[in-house]
């Protein structure tokens, strides 16, 4: 599956119908219902709607030296990240404010808020238990643009803590093993997921039918839901 990348963003159309010249490319914008409903200059037609985490945003493309592509992901990341910041509730995990005597982490409360933290600075690890693994990492570390494609996407964090990838490689590692002594078709299909296929490329992969390949699919999901589970 594409990343989003300059020849991904290429196919799609500035928001304001600012052409595209030699040099320039474009890169991706979150636009508020505030700015949609004030600035006149938008094209509706050449917006598009890009899920994260399941929540939909409206996004538009603008023009941009190509040196400033990098920037400006980071920049819409950040913007992403920002609206999770607001609504918390909707990001997967909890930061870990450390570990009681047990080895259990000590999580922060739901009521609080990412923003304006005096600890946010310090990058704390988030926990995730299995239930997130799998929704938002094995099979769903994607979004879907308007045009029904599903995009690889690295939102999670511009400062994600290290100690984070080491817990999902773990989860993964676990999941995998427990598909594979199941099937290994299953740990194929996840495998695969991992790595960014579409759910078409997987099927292609196993060499079936996309009815029977679909069928696979979901028993592996349905599989992978009953390890977080365990």
């Amino acid at each position: 599956m594409p990343k989003i990348t300059v020849d991904y963003c290429s196919k799609y159309s500035s928001y304001n119908g600012t052409p595209v010249t030699e040099g320039k490319v474009l890169a991706p914008v979150m636009i508020s219902d505030e700015e949609f409903k004030s600035n006149d200059s938008i094209i509706p037609e050449n917006l598009r709607t890009w899920k994260h985490y399941g929540v939909p945003f409206r996004v538009g493309f603008m023009v941009v030296d190509e040196a400033d592509f990098d920037k400006m992901l980071s920049l819409y990341y950040g913007c992403i990240n920002d609206y999770f910041d607001e609504h918390p509730e909707l990001r997967p995990g909890r930061c870990v404010l450390g570990w009681d005597s047990e080895g259990f982490p000590i999580l922060c409360g739901k009521e609080n808020r990412c923003k304006n933290c005096p600890r946010r600075a310090e990058h704390l690890p988030r926990y995730k238990n299995r239930e997130d693994f799998i929704t938002f990492v094995s099979f769903q570390d994607t979004h879907e643009d308007e045009d029904g494609n599903t995009v690889g996407l690295d939102i999670a964090d511009p400062n994600a803590n290290p100690e984070d990838e080491v817990i999902l490689a773990t989860l993964f590692t676990e999941l995998v093993e427990y598909l594979g002594k199941i099937s290994p078709r299953y740990a194929k299909i996840a495998t695969l997921g991992m790595q960014d296929y579409s759910k078409e490329q997987i099927i292609e992969e196993l060499g079936l039918k996309p009815s029977r390949g679909y069928q696979e699919i979901n028993t592996a999901k349905e599989l992978a839901k009953k390890f977080l589970e365990l």
